[in-house]
């Protein structure tokens, strides 16, 4: 197990069962906590309920998408960071940009690296 000193609570937001299953695998293998929400909905109700130390969230989901959750999490007042996960990569940025208005301005390319997901905490 790598890098477990600096072990984070993530909040992975994702209705593919399978992307989640892989994604949950690869955090935990990192050391880090995890937890999930199948939709945007459940995402918002976590995300406002526990402290996370960051929020990994896909924009295409139905419902109440990626961003529309992203947009209500800000206006609940969380300042945790989100980073947009997306399956078309063209419109990655401006999904994120769209989504996470609220977040200091840092627009980041989803983490491939443990490196990166430390950074965009």
């Amino acid at each position: 197990m790598a890098g477990t000193q600096n072990k984070m609570k993530i909040l992975l937001a994702e209705d593919s069962a399978l992307s989640r299953k892989l994604a949950l695998k690869m955090i935990e293998h990192c050391g880090h906590d995890a937890d999930s929400a199948e939709d945007g909905r459940q995402a918002v109700e976590k995300a406002c309920s526990c402290s996370y130390d960051l929020i990994l969230m896909d924009m295409f989901m139905p419902g109440l998408d990626g961003g529309e959750a992203a947009l209500e999490i800000r206006s609940k007042g969380a300042s945790t960071p989100i980073v947009a996960l997306c399956a078309v990569r063209a419109l990655t940025k401006r999904l994120v940009m769209d989504a996470a208005s609220g977040s200091r301005g840092k627009w980041r390319r989803s983490p491939r690296r443990e490196a990166s997901m430390r950074e965009a905490h």
